[in-house]
């Protein structure tokens, strides 16, 4: 009986230090089944899930490293949301590490306001998806590897992105996009990183309700041969 306890313990104490897994190296075609819904001035919005647009990849048929063309998104009435290539992003300086105005950028997300409207929000929700933002640029050690938090890029409008629903540490559920977009104005191109999690976390008060049943069925069981 006391082996089986001590077994038990060990058990639950296993599980609770299980973390989740993540695929880390996503690309647009892997978000689908997101929500994402444009706000307007006047109280007007839109919403539409996630699909793909264009699943084109690099002429040898396979993703290659940070230039991978896979995309995905989707164009609404009154805006377009898409992004393409690897969320983590990445940048290129052509030869040139000095000079920033001839950089070439991987893995962007492209906002556009298709309305005559003003757009001045945008929300991007995971949902009941795998789909997770990663915020932070270091390795935290809890399987989410290198993140990105929102950035835009130096030649794109204004807009600050903010991070809701937390799934844990540094992981989030949601991303809200604040700007002030006209029709007509340029583009709002920034980088996100989003990783895909394909593992559940083992809790220990889940593991403590098994070890719990476990035990009173063995209780049980030797009552009824007492």
């Amino acid at each position: 009986m006391k082996k089986l306890i001590a077994l038990g313990f060990l058990t639950m104490f296993t599980a609770s230090q299980a973390q989740a897994s993540f695929m880390t190296t996503i690309t647009g075609i892997d978000m689908a089944g997101i929500e994402v819904t444009a706000n307007f001035d006047g109280g007007t919005s839109q919403s539409f899930t996630w699909g793909v647009v264009d699943a084109g990849i690099g002429n040898d048929g396979t993703p290659v490293g940070l230039e991978a063309e896979i995309g995905g998104g989707e164009v609404a009435n009154w805006f377009s949301l898409t992004q393409a290539g690897l969320t983590q992003g990445g940048t290129g300086d052509n030869g040139t590490p000095s000079d920033f105005s001839d950089d070439t950028y991987y893995g962007i997300w492209t906002l556009s306001n298709l309305s005559n409207m003003l757009l001045t929000s945008v929300v991007i929700d995971v949902m009941n998806t795998n789909v997770v933002f990663d915020t932070v640029f270091d390795d935290n050690g809890d399987g989410s590897d290198r993140g990105q938090p929102f950035i835009t890029l130096p030649s794109s409008p204004s807009a600050t992105g903010v991070y809701g629903k937390e799934i844990q540490d540094e992981l989030f559920g949601m991303l809200t996009i604040n700007a002030n977009l006209d029709n007509g104005a340029p583009d709002i191109q920034f980088f996100a990183d989003t990783d895909l999690k394909i593992a559940q976390d083992v809790s220990a008060p889940a593991a403590l309700s098994l070890m719990l049943l476990g035990l009173g069925g063995l209780v049980a069981s030797r009552r009824k041969k007492a």
